[in-house]
């Protein structure tokens, strides 16, 4: 889909562009290579999905300033190919798509689960829907991926 935006817009029509964020889609290499390196566009992704009031992950662009205080920071939450980290308000886990209750480890591929402070908890209109659509608590978003040692989700 996001090729062919791509397709239809002049090169010098995104002059202004710098920054793109891809939901849960993964870009043609060829695609994404002439959007970074040719273009010098930024590209971060995002889980964002309907259950969700804001994004349930994204990734941003890494930054070092000052806080509030004026005390030194450094936000590392940009790594190439992954979604990003979990907002604060949410919980993000793996399981193994065909066992619920089996939590997988770091890096091991299996279904992305999720809660939180901006996810739905419930179809109040179609119950039938809840007991298809949650776990323990969680939304099941219906994606695999994984999660690396560092927090950083991955789609697959």
């Amino acid at each position: 889909m996001i090729e062919n935006y791509f397709s239809e817009i002049k090169e010098e029509k995104m002059i202004f562009l710098k920054h793109i964020v891809i939901n849960k889609e993964k870009l043609n290499e060829n695609l994404e290579n002439f959007i970074r390196k040719e273009l010098k566009i930024f590209i971060t992704n995002s889980l964002d999905i309907l259950e969700c009031t804001t994004f349930a992950a994204i990734s941003t662009i890494n930054f070092t300033g000052k806080d509030v205080s004026g005390a030194k920071i450094t936000q590392h939450s940009f790594r190439e190919n992954k979604i990003g980290k979990a907002l604060i308000s949410n919980f993000i886990k793996i399981v193994d798509k065909n066992d619920f209750h089996k939590k997988l480890r770091e890096n091991e591929n299996g279904m992305i689960l999720i809660k939180g402070k901006n996810v739905i908890t419930s179809y109040p209109e179609n119950p039938k829907l809840n007991s298809e659509r949650f776990f323990d608590g969680y939304f099941i978003t219906n994606l695999i991926g994984n999660i690396n040692p560092e927090g950083f989700i991955e789609i697959i």
